[in-house]
């Protein structure tokens, strides 16, 4: 029942997720009324519109985030999301603000949320057109600051009606029981100026800490006054998976040390290529980890950061749950301390865990198998999404197993497709999580 209405709305949804996608939603300077800028409070009005001419009820918190419902019940479930998005980036090959090429839907948001967001409105629409009972609620929930520190959702808890349950189309397939620790760590270094000594007169690289680096550039000066600029291209990848990259800041500092170099900005290149180098998993800065229930821990050198006074890098760390991330940081603070650099936790979200023998987990395990007939069995992501920011709640979808992942990429797309899908699987979700009972 829910399918077929859901392909007949087929274009009419593809429409819809074009106008959300056409809106840059990165986050920009605040503005009043709009805390995370004009790009987020606008694609939050488009998709409360669009709810609300649905016919659903629709709140706005604050420009931060809004929520559309329906249903009645003392319980609410929800499906939890964003609509902001990462910056675009260069050298994409179609429009990255919405262009379809064959059965593909281009431009950012499109994988990452934008369309899971846009495609729960049609799967609860769906709901709604079934006339089947629910005992629960059913609430959508519009974040806009998701790829930037998730101040939304600290706003929503704030005020605002927690769930029974819920799930997060902001992933992988099938259901993802644990999510890892996620940690963000600056390495730095003051530098001071002595005679015969490298200057560093810049160092650039990284447009978000979850990224991993495509490009990167320094400027270093000797000591006759020659200038020598080096650069570097890598491969862009999500940083919680920096494997499946090839890390710019990395290949700029082999480059580096094969320089004549004196002074502070030689400790620092030495430190990064013995401790860091083209490691993602932190092994030779004392911060590996493994276990065969949660994974391994995974580091991604995010930022890069320089003149002639300090340089820093930034570290998007993702560890597994039951691990002390902060002693094993303190391995590495030993280590950089020996080459005169500091290292400093500046944020930590700790790891997720949900059982997966809960009703949430098998609940949307049986949905996924129903759906696509895939046994597969739940899993571990290092990827940080809102299933951390509420109690009783887990990441489900987008993305199916063996599915091209270009989240945070270049020529980020969906297919139409696995567009459709995802949007049948939210709606049996959202149906069997809000206690759907079947008409006599």
């Amino acid at each position: 029942m829910f399918n077929e209405y859901i392909r007949e709305k087929q274009q009419e949804i593809i429409d819809s997720l074009l106008g959300c996608v056409r809106i840059n939603s990165v986050e920009g300077e605040p503005e009043k009324g709009k805390p995370f800028g004009r790009g987020p409070a606008e694609a939050l009005e488009y998709a409360l519109k669009l709810a609300g001419d649905m016919g659903f009820r629709t709140v706005n918190v604050d420009n931060q985030v809004g929520y559309a419902e329906y249903g009645e019940g003392e319980e609410m479930t929800a499906v939890l999301g964003h609509l902001d998005i990462v910056p675009v980036g260069d050298d994409w090959s179609h429009d990255p603000f919405g262009e379809i090429v064959g059965d593909r839907i281009y431009g950012r948001g499109t994988l990452d949320d934008k369309g899971s967001m846009i495609g729960a409105l049609y799967a609860l629409d769906a709901v709604r057109k079934s006339g089947l009972s629910l005992k629960r609620r059913i609430r959508i929930i519009f974040g806009t600051n998701e790829e930037t520190g998730s101040m939304d959702m600290v706003r929503y808890n704030a005020t605002e009606e927690q769930p029974a349950m819920a799930f997060t189309p902001d992933a992988d397939y099938p259901v993802i029981f644990s999510e890892k620790g996620i940690a963000r760590v600056t390495v730095s270094m003051n530098m001071q100026s002595r005679d015969g000594d490298t200057a560093l007169c810049e160092a650039k690289a990284g447009n978000a800490v979850n990224i991993v680096p495509q490009e990167a550039h320094m400027s270093l000066k000797a000591a006759d006054g020659t200038v020598t600029e080096l650069s570097a291209e890598g491969t862009a990848a999500h940083g919680s998976t920096p494997e499946l990259g090839i890390n710019a800041v990395s290949k700029l500092m082999q480059d580096a040390g094969q320089c004549e170099l004196c002074g502070d900005i030689k400790s620092f290149i030495d430190f990064y290529n013995k401790h860091i180098g083209t490691e993602t998993d932190g092994a030779s800065l004392g911060i590996a980890c493994s276990t065969e229930k949660f994974g391994a821990t995974t580091v991604n050198v995010g930022l890069l950061e320089g003149d002639e006074d300090h340089i820093m890098i930034t570290l998007d760390c993702r560890y597994p749950a039951g691990e002390d991330f902060g002693t094993r940081l303190e391995n590495a603070g030993k280590l950089a301390a020996e080459y005169g650099l500091t290292v400093e936790l500046t944020e930590n979200t700790e790891p997720l865990y949900v059982p997966e023998d809960s009703f949430l987990v098998q609940t949307l395990q049986e949905v996924y198998r129903n759906q696509t007939g895939d046994e597969a069995e739940p899993v571990v992501i290092g990827g940080g999404t809102y299933a951390k920011s509420m109690k009783n709640t887990v990441a489900f979808g987008p993305i199916f197993p063996g599915q091209e992942n270009v989240i945070h990429q270049k020529d980020e797309y969906i297919t139409i497709e696995n567009l459709m899908k995802n949007i049948e699987i939210m709606a049996h979700a959202m149906y069997r999580l809000a206690g759907g009972i079947q008409k006599q």
